[in-house]
């Protein structure tokens, strides 16, 4: 029995140098360079319509304006305008939102942001990758190269079938009191 303890006790510690010394390895490597495909994103407002589309875009937008006190959203979702001094063309978006917007609700400037073309240029911007999951779906669908295909969906029963209830039910009166 002192024999197997002794094997185990020895087998931990060689995984445990093995996991240390590739540990080791993985950090000291290089970090990997971007591929000529994918490239980088350095643009903050970029990263953000990859990561959600117009609407995150425009949340960043107002957040950054917020976040140096520039706009400022009161409690019911109401937003003000402090500053009028802009740093990129989705700042002036929401600048100009906000403009149009009668009462500045917060729901309205994110329609009006969302819907601007500083914000929809930035999903033009990247030549090389698709800003979306689904769009390198749709050009492959129209060029063929869709290999199955979705099922339609069973036909429904009509409004005719009976369904039944394993449970008694009592069946309710209404006295009029």
């Amino acid at each position: 029995m002192e024999i197997l303890s002794v094997c185990f006790g020895l087998l931990v510690v060689a995984s445990t140098a093995g996991l240390l010394v590739g540990v080791s390895r993985v950090r000291r490597a290089a970090p990997a360079q971007p591929d000529a495909q994918h490239g980088t994103v350095f643009d903050p407002l970029e990263a953000a319509f990859l990561a959600g589309g117009p609407g995150r875009v425009t949340d960043a937008a107002i957040a950054a304006l917020h976040e140096d006190g520039r706009l400022v959203v009161a409690f019911p979702g109401v937003v003000a305008i402090r500053s009028t001094e802009v740093r990129n063309p989705v700042e002036g978006a929401v600048l100009q939102a906000h403009a149009a917007a009668p009462s500045g609700a917060l729901h309205w400037l994110r329609v009006g942001v969302m819907r601007s073309p500083a914000v929809q240029a930035i999903g033009d911007a990247p030549p090389g990758r698709a800003p979306s999951r689904g769009a390198g779906v749709a050009v492959e669908a129209a060029a063929g190269v869709v290999e199955g295909a979705v099922p339609s969906p069973p036909p429904l029963r009509t409004a005719s079938a009976r369904i039944r209830c394993p449970l008694p039910v009592r069946q309710l009166t209404y006295s009029g009191r």
